[in-house]
C-alpha cells in the first residue's frame, strides 16, 4: 500500500506541477510546495514505509522522519535555485520567477545558504546521534 500512494501521489503531483489546466510550475510557491513534498517527503517517506512493511519493521521511525526533514530542507533548495539557469529565457519571456525577481546572484546565495544549513544540521544530527548511543559505553 505505501508504494502505491506514493507512486500515485508523486504521479498527482508531477501532473499538478506540469500539465495543463493546473500547470502549478507557474506559480512560485506551488511549484516549490509540490517539489519539497514530493523530493523530501511523500517519496522518502513512502519508500521507506514500503521497505519496512517488507521487512516487518516499524513503519515510520523517527531516523525516517529526520531523513524526511533532510531532504524536505533539500527539497526547497532545489525549489529556490531550480530557475536560475533559466533567468534570461524567463526574463524575456515575462516568467516571474524568483530568480528574476531577485536576481540570480541573490538566489543562489539563499540557496547556498540553506544548502549550508541543510548539510551542517545533518551532520550536527548524527554527531548528537553517535554520541548518544555510545554514551553508555564512554563511562
Amino acid at each position: 500500500a505505501p508504494l502505491l500512494a506514493v507512486t500515485v501521489g508523486s504521479a498527482l503531483l508531477g501532473t499538478a506541477y506540469s500539465a495543463p489546466p493546473l500547470r502549478l510550475k507557474r506559480f512560485p510557491l506551488f511549484a516549490a510546495l509540490c517539489i519539497i513534498v514530493v523530493r523530501g517527503t511523500l517519496v522518502n517517506l513512502g519508500f521507506y514505509a514500503h521497505a519496512a512493511q517488507a521487512v516487518g519493521g516499524a513503519l515510520l521511525p523517527p531516523r525516517a522522519c529526520w531523513a524526511a526533514l533532510f531532504f524536505g530542507l533539500f527539497g526547497c533548495v532545489i525549489a529556490v535555485v531550480k530557475d536560475v539557469p533559466d533567468v534570461g529565457g524567463d526574463r524575456k519571456f515575462e516568467i516571474k520567477t524568483l530568480s528574476v525577481r531577485l536576481g540570480a546572484v541573490t538566489v543562489m546565495g539563499w540557496g547556498t545558504r540553506l544548502l549550508s544549513m541543510t548539510l551542517a544540521l545533518a551532520a550536527a544530527s548524527s554527531i548528537y546521534a553517535a554520541i548518544t548511543a555510545t554514551s553508555g559505553l564512554l563511562c
